[in-house]
């Protein structure tokens, strides 16, 4: 893992974020890996990712259950944190779970199996930077797809719109 550059007391998830590890670290609860660099933050994952949802006007929970509707998906539901970039996360494990990493969809280049623990996938980013999570490669692939899956259903929901007409001006009232 490259060395921090910096502790944060914050961190909002943006289009540059590839991951968020937790850290059991004196200094810091989350490892954010970003583009530009390497982040100790003195938040939780959960609630970076919940700020952050906030940030772009909803929370975990709400985007959890749209994401859930949206993919029929019921554990390990990736999170759509902003919608109007649509930065897309899965998570590795269930987010109880204390291994849980947060990948960010639109950084994933490729992934592989370790060629000597089955029970983790090398992932490279489109930035070149390679990321190890302790995920089997099948597992990771699953996850992988469900949130393809999502995206694919997000973006159609708005083809449709626009194909139809629909636009957010048509559904407010005029006085």
């Amino acid at each position: 893992m490259k060395e921090i550059e910096k502790v944060l007391s914050s961190y909002i998830i943006t289009n540059k974020t590839m991951a968020l590890y937790p850290a059991n670290h004196s200094d810091y609860d989350t490892l954010v890996y970003d583009v530009d660099a390497v982040y100790g933050v003195r938040q939780t994952v959960t609630m970076i990712i919940d700020n952050s949802c906030r940030q772009y006007c909803s929370d975990m929970h709400s985007r959890r259950r749209y994401v859930s509707d949206l993919t029929q998906v019921h554990k390990k539901v990736p999170l759509l944190i902003d919608e109007t970039n649509a930065i897309f996360t899965f998570p590795t494990h269930s987010p109880t779970d204390l291994r849980c990493v947060w990948l960010a969809f639109h950084h994933v280049s490729t992934y592989v199996p370790d060629e000597h623990d089955p029970n983790i996938t090398i992932v490279k980013t489109y930035s070149n930077r390679t990321l190890t999570v302790t995920i089997s490669y099948n597992t990771f692939k699953k996850q992988i797809t469900r949130t393809g899956y999502g995206v694919a259903k997000f973006q159609d929901r708005f083809k449709f719109q626009s194909k139809r007409g629909i636009s957010s001006d048509d559904e407010t009232d005029e006085d």
